[in-house]
């Protein structure tokens, strides 16, 4: 997050009407987990090729 200063892990994919209405939300995206107690959600149309989104472990 924030160009790369400010890692986070990804908490969930929300791509489904499903997952939408579950996380009360009206576009796809990603919520991103800050640290204790802070999501931050990237709706997909801010997503672009410049985000880097780096895979480094699955959560358990």
């Amino acid at each position: 997050m924030n160009q790369g200063r400010e890692p986070g892990v990804v908490h969930a994919v929300i791509d489904t009407r499903e997952a939408m209405e579950r996380w009360n939300l009206e576009e796809a995206g990603l919520m991103i987990d800050l640290g204790p107690g802070r999501l931050d959600f990237w709706p997909l149309h801010a997503l672009s090729f410049n985000d880097e989104i780096r895979f480094v472990a699955r959560a358990d």
